[in-house]
């Protein structure tokens, strides 16, 4: 004789539910190798100086959805951060980044010879960034008839806690496009 089937819900205890989210935390920020993640999927572009104009560029550039374009109308520095949670001022962690070997991003300049910097990390606070990761002021570099990729390298880094995912300082009155900004972990 077959026992009755049960019309009652499986229920799953909270630490399973638990250990399931924190693996599935895990596997997404790239523990895996070959995994590529979009910067915007974790963390929301959310602190920009006044002076910046940030808006998509899809119609410049039709065939490039990620594309950004960032245009200054100041001679000092205007800075735009991704940032986690999109609120956090430092009274807050941030995310746990271990695993990750790298950022890389497109960028393209308006006229040529922009000044701008890239870098992870550099909040200060409370729960400061765990590291800071900077490729420099580039100048010359920056072209205005191609894309360019750059990679900062973020080996060896102490990612535990990261609240600035990514940075980017324009230096002067100047216009640039920015596309694919991604965590590499191969």
């Amino acid at each position: 004789m077959r026992p009755a089937k049960s019309s009652q819900k499986r229920h799953y205890p909270k630490c399973q539910v638990i250990f399931l989210f924190i693996l599935i935390e895990t596997l997404t920020l790239g523990s895996v190798l070959g995994v590529s993640i979009n910067v915007n999927d974790i963390f929301s572009p959310t602190l920009k100086s006044a002076d910046l104009n940030v808006k998509a560029c899809n119609e410049e550039y039709p065939e490039n959805v990620s594309c950004i374009r960032l245009a200054s109308n100041s001679t000092d520095n205007s800075t735009l951060i991704w940032r986690y949670p999109d609120t956090n001022k430092g009274d807050m962690q941030g995310r746990n980044l271990t695993g990750i070997r790298s950022v890389s991003f497109s960028v393209r300049g308006k006229n040529g010879n922009e000044k701008v910097d890239f870098a992870i990390g550099r909040q200060q606070g409370k729960f400061m960034d765990s590291t800071s990761k900077s490729l420099g002021l580039l100048e010359s570099p920056i072209k205005s008839n191609s894309w360019t990729v750059y990679t900062i390298n973020l080996e060896g880094e102490d990612l535990s806690n990261i609240r600035a995912g990514f940075v980017c300082t324009l230096t002067d009155n100047d216009t640039i496009y920015l596309s694919d900004i991604k965590y590499e972990t191969y």
